[in-house]
């Protein structure tokens, strides 16, 4: 990839939405310009925004193709545009929404929408997605907030819902009080993909180790978000391989009564059952109490 001369123009940015200036549906624009020519391939070049979820001023942008700089979205003459947050993560928050969206819809939550919350200067310092008439709440925290701050907050979003889902952003550094209360604390980032910006999804576990995965690998039960990482069990949802986890699975295995079946002479007879611990087993797809 050709390198790139740092132009240090505030106006020129990577990210912007189509179809309108209060679109939730976000572009990136990729720095190298032969994939500045995917990216614009079956797309109007009159059709992008400095949008207002992304703190800018509504108004249409334009995008430039370079060989020896950074291909970039301008703004058009004359320029009054306050947007401070123009790089390749500007977007972030809506990407994500945009795929918990998708995600939610694939677990029977099809009338789910994101909501964006502006916090301080950062726009988009939440997302928020309220289920079940407003008694079911995922939040991912997107800005920094200080610990004590949040654990007000944290404890009154709690009194006003049944349960409140905690996704923790690159910028939060409150996933570790996170995994010192619940054993553990879900992750999720954006990462640069060609001409677009993929979501990912972590667990972060004791000793701050974060095993990442993608959305399409998690499921949401009653008692949360089940990532590959962790495990469904009567006490919640633990860390797989955790003492809590197999102690439930020894829990379910003594308590499973045996299985035996007459079959025909000469043919294999199966005794006994085992407990399967694996996440699928924790599936529930009658998600009433979500929707």
């Amino acid at each position: 990839m050709t390198p790139f001369a740092d132009e240090g123009d505030t106006r020129k940015v990577q990210t912007a939405v189509i179809g309108g200036a209060g679109s939730d549906d976000p572009v990136f624009l990729p720095y190298d310009h032969d994939e500045f020519d995917l990216f614009l391939r079956g797309r109007s070049r009159d059709d992008f925004y400095c949008g207002t979820l992304l703190g800018g001023c509504g108004k249409k942008l334009s995008a430039k193709r370079y060989a020896e700089k950074k291909c970039h979205f301008a703004h058009r003459a004359p320029v009054h545009c306050r947007r401070t947050a123009n790089g390749e993560s500007s977007a972030d928050h809506l990407y994500i929404g945009q795929a918990l969206t998708r995600w939610l819809a694939g677990q029977n939550l099809r009338n789910a929408k994101a909501s964006y919350r502006t916090v301080e200067d950062r726009p988009g310092g939440t997302v928020d997605f309220r289920l079940s008439g407003g008694r079911q709440l995922i939040r991912v925290q997107m800005a920094r907030l200080g610990l004590h701050p949040w654990r007000r907050e944290a404890e009154s979003l709690a009194q006003g819902a049944d349960h409140v889902e905690w996704l923790f952003g690159p910028d939060s550094m409150l996933a570790y009080d996170r995994v010192e209360s619940h054993g553990y604390a879900i992750r999720v980032e954006c990462r640069t993909a060609g001409v677009t910006r993929e979501v990912r999804i972590g667990t972060q576990l004791p000793g701050n180790t974060v095993e990442w995965t993608t959305l399409e690998e998690c499921v949401l039960t009653r008692q949360g978000i089940v990532t590959p990482s962790l495990v469904s069990t009567p006490q919640g949802i633990v860390p797989r391989g955790s003492a809590g986890a197999t102690a439930s699975a020894a829990s379910v295995a003594s308590t499973t009564p045996a299985l035996s079946f007459r079959l025909a002479d000469d043919t294999v007879a199966f005794t006994g059952a085992v407990a399967r611990t694996d996440v699928n087993s924790d599936f529930i797809r009658d998600l009433d109490g979500w929707s």
